[in-house]
Order: structure tokens, then sequence, then C-alpha cells
């Protein structure tokens, strides 16, 4: 690329100019106040401000940067030498060519892949120029500067020649009577240094002037390299903010989808929702029925629990006459308690007296027994004997011997009524089986005494 698009070399060219533009000579030419070799790679290295080496090419400024065509590589390759000053057979340009256009067809790339190819191209010089493999630009510097010097000491040699004297010659060490020359040749030596030294002075003059313009356009230069880095900048910042905006739109994009989707959830839902809340007034109606009639059958079981209340009043009243009756009743049942305990105490003394009588009973059976045979074997009969073996004798109980005693009482004496014989059956109870026993050998002597009287 052209010098003036490398930061590092501005600043040396511009020094070095502006310190000849009093001592360039006509020998020296145009062409060699810029530098025309290879690009200077030593910008690349030790710029570091700079983003990106390919935003530094200038194709992408003359390029139009709005639209997204395509561009033939021969006139990329073509801008650039002319922009750059390089000649056809340029072995960095050839390099770009190819690595452009591999199969030599001219075929055209878009901005994308000239920058990719472009920054592939800048890193490989860069790697070159640190190898040492490129060197034009150190040395094309050095060809400026020793031409300046070579320029600068001719013109010091011409005013050297213009003030040569006797005496001068002799200050430099030389013969006064060897530097005699014809005044005739000598004149025409000081009109051609003259002549010469106008001349040089003219060309010193247009020099000064075309440094001047040259200053100027490369202040110029510079102003618009200035310019078109803050364009490219500006470039940069647009296409970043171009990036950003194409994200949020596909992030939009997408929040637009999520929103669509949810949209027809919430759609479904609502509809949903429409169906449940038809559903909800259908028995909200239906509840609202229900109530009217829940408060209809309220009222009545409102006079229900009135006259429930007044009965329960009522009943509270015959509750308590019942719990007082009750009380009443129980009082009489402990008392009929104590009643029957002391009875079935009573039955057991009197369980007690009627086995000592029954063992008693048998005895006085035995002897009577004894006795029946004894006055059988005497002549004598005794109905009570005739009625005591009619009596059978699994007969044990307290009932039977009641009824036979009342039986035999009742046989005996017509007069005697069953009232007195019960209260003399008790009395036995009460008096014991002696006494008994001793009556009934009474009513046997008796007995004997009457039956031997009536023979």
């Amino acid at each position: 690329c052209s010098p003036y698009y490398f930061r590092s070399g501005e600043a040396n060219t511009q020094n070095k100019l502006s310190a000849l533009s009093n001592t360039e000579s006509k020998g020296v030419p145009h062409e060699q106040m810029y530098l025309t070799s290879s690009p200077n790679l030593h910008f690349f290295a030790s710029d570091k401000k700079s983003e990106s080496p390919v935003l530094q090419s200038p194709v992408p400024q003359r390029l139009s940067l709005s639209e997204r065509g395509k561009v033939a590589v021969s006139k990329i390759v073509d801008y650039l030498r002319h922009t750059t000053s390089r000649g056809s057979e340029d072995s960095g340009l050839e390099e770009l060519c190819n690595m452009l256009d591999p199969d030599q067809k001219d075929v055209s790339v878009d901005l994308e892949t000239y920058h990719a190819v472009m920054k592939e191209w800048i890193e490989d010089c860069k790697r070159k120029w640190e190898d040492g493999d490129i060197k034009e630009p150190m040395a094309s510097m050095e060809d400026l500067e020793f031409k300046t010097y070579k320029t600068t000491s001719e013109a010091k040699k011409t005013h050297i020649q213009l003030n040569v004297t006797s005496g001068s010659l002799e200050a430099f060490g030389g013969d006064v009577s060897k530097g005699d020359m014809d005044s005739s040749d000598l004149m025409t030596c000081v009109v051609d240094l003259q002549y010469n030294n106008q001349k040089l002075q003219e060309e010193n003059n247009k020099l000064k002037l075309t440094l001047e313009a040259v200053d100027e356009t490369s202040n110029k230069l510079l102003a618009d390299n200035k310019d078109l880095h803050q364009q490219i900048k500006s470039i940069q910042h647009f296409v970043l903010k171009a990036k950003s905006l194409e994200e949020e739109l596909e992030e939009a994009k997408t929040n637009l989808n999520v929103s669509e989707e949810m949209r027809q959830q919430i759609l479904c839902q609502n509809k949903q929702l429409e169906k449940e809340n038809q559903s909800l007034i259908i028995k909200i109606n239906s509840l609202q029925e229900e109530n009217i009639r829940n408060s209809v059958d309220s009222d009545g079981f409102q006079k229900k629990i009135l006259e429930l209340s007044k009965n329960a009043a009522e009943l509270q009243i015959q509750a308590h006459i019942y719990e007082n009756t009750v009380v009443s009743k129980e009082a009489i049942l402990i008392q009929k308690e104590q009643d029957i305990k002391e009875l079935k105490l009573t039955i057991v003394e009197c369980s007690s007296i009627i086995e000592t009588l029954r063992a008693e009973k048998n005895k006085l059976l035995e002897n009577m027994q004894h006795m029946q045979q004894e006055l059988i074997s005497n002549g004598l009969s005794f109905p009570l004997c005739k009625f005591n073996s009619n009596i059978p004798e699994g007969m044990n109980s307290l009932h039977c011997e009641l009824e036979l005693a009342q039986f035999s009482e009742i046989t005996k004496t017509e007069w005697m009524s069953l009232d007195e014989t019960l209260d003399r059956e008790v009395l036995v109870l009460l008096q014991g089986p002696e006494y008994e026993g001793e009556k009934f050998k009474s009513i046997i002597q008796n007995l004997v005494s009457s039956r031997f009287y009536v023979n």
C-alpha cells in the first residue's frame, strides 16, 4: 500500500522531506519522494492502536462499503498498483493476486472474502518481514538519505568552487603560482559558474515549491487518512451496531415466536376458561335455586325447631319428674335388695334348720317303723303306719313333707283347719325336733292306751 497509509513511515518521511527542502538538487527524481517498494510492514508490528490490519488497506475505502456486490480481482490489483505506484512485476501484488484468484480466472470476490484474504496476505508479509525476507522499505529510505546526502555534498562543492581564489587555494595547501590562469578562461569559468548557480537556485526554488506542495499534499492526505480512519471506525461501529441489531432482531423474532406460542396457549386457556366459566355460571344458578329451596326449608325447619324446643321443654319437665320417680324407685329397689339379702340369710338359716329336721325326721321315721313293727307284733294296726308305708322314698322336700303332714292331720282330726296345721308345723319347726319327738311319743302312747281301752 501507499506509505501515507502507514503511520510509522509518515513521521519519518515528513521530517526528512522538511530537512531536505533547501538542499534537494536536480538529480533527485520526483518519484523517490515516495516509497514504491513493498509495503512498510513495520506499521503492522509497531502500531498498537490499529484494530485490524485489513482495515488499513485503501481498497475498502475506495470501493463501495454500503453495497454488497462483488469486484473482479484484476480491478482490485490494478487499483492497488496504481495507488502504491508499484510495477507490474511486484512480487507482493502477484502473491496477493494468486491468493485472491488461484486459478487465474479473474473471478469476482465480495468484501468479506477480500477482508479474509487481505488479512492473510498482510500476516504473510509481516512474517516475511520479521524473518528478514522483505527489506525493501528500509533500502528505499537508505537510498533516499544517500541521494539527499549526495545532493547536499554536490551543492557544497559548487559553493566551494565559486569561492576559489588564490588565497583559498593557498589556504588549502595549494601553490599560487600554479593556480594562475588566463583571465579570459577565468571569466568564462566564473560566468559558467554564476549561470549554473542561478540555475541551481531556480531549481532549488522549484524544489522548495514542490516540497511545499508535497507537504500540503501530505498534510491533506494525512487529514484524509484521519478522516478515513474516523469513517472506518464509524463504519466499524455501524457494522457492530448492525450486528447487534441483527442479533436483537433474531432475539426479537425468537421472542415473537415464543410470544406467539404463548398467545396460542393463552387463547386455548381462554377458551377453556370460558367453558369452565359457563359451567360455573350454570352451577351458580343451580346453587342459587337450591339456596332458595334451602331458605324455604330453613323457614320450615325454624318452625319445627320452635315446636321441638317447646316439646323439649315439656320433655325436660317430664324428665325431671321421671328422674325423681327413678330416684324414689331406686331407693325402693335398694330397700328391696336389702330385704332380699336378709331373706337370703334367713333362707340359709332355714335351709340349715330343714336339713337338721330332715335328719330328725328320718330318725323318727325309723323309730315309727320300729314301733309299727312292735305294734304289729302286738296285734295292733294304726292308720299312721299305713300312711307312712305309702310315702314314696324319693319325696324328701319340705313341700311334700308339709303336704303329707297336712294330709295326716286332716285324717286324724277333721275339726282342725289347714291354717292351724300350718301353724303347728311352723311351731314344730321353731320348737325343734326334740319337742316334736316327745309330742309324737305322747300321741303314740295315747293311741296305745286308747286301743287297749277299746279292747
